[in-house]
């Protein structure tokens, strides 16, 4: 944000169904859209290939057939979608579709079992990620993830997109109510997997910050929020509180990923 506000302050725009500053492009000012579905049409008929396009390839040729699907519920995404891929860069993919994600979701625990590996250097990841928690707290939460791990010689991150739908634009109004930490239960975890993630959450006890009593979910834009929690376990969560406001309805959501200090952790699990 500081770098575009000193660089490019005309694309910083208050937005005032989230009512906070965004990074906002005009249409008439983007020069081209990157398409992960059509990329990896693409690059599939290419004949020379980056070697790490070509594992890639043979990750997505895997998923897909033990999943039974085709290729339209994948993308590629990442460095290798702008080109900007090197000889370390991880593989970046996207399932599309609810049912195609689970499917996908399934078939990896199963792969896990063998031809998939998890992350070796947690010391080294954990670096990466900036995380707010301990290394131990960490590799706890990271290592029971299904989304991230080795294939061959390549790191992975898979991202499962529920939809690609447009949500209608202003349909809920977002306001900032603060920063708070609280203590919760996981009540429901089933869309844990996609991005956006959310957790449904009960017995919500605001530890510190403001005193809201209708938290009723926690959500985050960020893939390293995915499958953080899963049912029935007990959290500690700290993050951006909002107060969600439909035509006839509000309550508040918690918010995680927008600031280093924000975390998620399953505190009997560890």
């Amino acid at each position: 944000m500081e770098i575009l506000k000193r660089n490019y302050p005309q694309y910083l725009i208050f937005d005032k169904v989230f009512n906070r500053v965004l990074c906002i492009v005009k249409n008439s000012e983007i020069l081209r859209s990157y398409r992960a579905k059509d990329y990896l049409k693409e690059l599939s008929k290419r004949e020379k290939l980056k070697e790490i396009e070509e594992r890639a390839l043979e990750l997505i040729d895997l998923l897909r057939r033990e999943a039974n699907l085709n290729y339209e519920s994948f993308g590629l995404s990442g460095s290798c979608l702008l080109n900007l891929s090197r000889e370390n860069s991880d593989i970046d993919l996207l399932v599309y579709g609810e049912k195609e994600s689970y499917k996908v979701y399934e078939v990896l625990k199963e792969l896990f079992k063998g031809v998939l590996r998890p992350i070796n250097s947690w010391e080294d990841f954990y670096k990466r990620r900036d995380s707010f928690m301990d290394l131990k707290a960490f590799i706890f939460h990271e290592s029971r993830k299904f989304q991230e791990g080795k294939f061959k010689d390549k790191e992975f991150f898979i991202r499962f997109i529920k939809n690609d739908k447009r949500e209608k634009y202003g349909k809920e109004i977002y306001l900032y109510k603060g920063y708070v930490r609280i203590k919760a239960k996981v009540t429901d975890d089933y869309e844990s997997i996609f991005t956006p993630c959310c957790y449904k959450v009960s017995e919500v006890e605001v530890l510190a910050g403001l005193k809201v009593k209708d938290i009723e979910r926690i959500i985050s834009y960020r893939g390293r929020f995915c499958q953080q929690a899963k049912l029935n376990e007990k959290i500690l969560a700290q993050g951006r509180v909002e107060e969600v406001k439909g035509k006839d309805y509000s309550f508040h959501q918690l918010v995680l990923g927008e600031e280093r200090r924000d975390f998620m952790l399953s505190y009997e699990k560890i």
